[in-house]
């Protein structure tokens, strides 16, 4: 929001068209329909779509983790149920040797 009311002063663009701009920016979308024109907006557009690969980023790592979290401990308990199918074949053929 701080950045949609900056490049409102420093583009000379409505409250509302900031606003958009930024999320527009920020959602690496950048229909180009509101840009930014000085040196200062041009550096906010920047920090706006670097910012935005970023969180992104993050969003996409923590969904990935999340996930291999969730691979790791059905990993675990497949091998259990692996060993306990084991034991009781072991148990089973001992059973039948007798």
């Amino acid at each position: 929001m701080a950045v949609a009311v900056s490049f409102h002063f420093v583009e000379h663009q409505s409250y509302m068209n900031s606003f958009y701009w930024a999320i527009i920016t920020v959602s690496t979308v950048g229909y180009g329909d509101v840009s930014a024109h000085t040196t200062l907006g041009k550096l906010l557009s920047i920090l706006m779509a670097l910012g935005g690969v970023g969180m992104f980023g993050v969003l996409t790592s923590s969904i990935t983790s999340y996930f291999q979290e969730e691979n790791e401990a059905l990993q675990e308990e497949v091998a259990e149920i692996k060993q306990q199918l084991n034991r009781i074949e072991r148990y089973l053929i001992d059973a039948n040797k007798r």
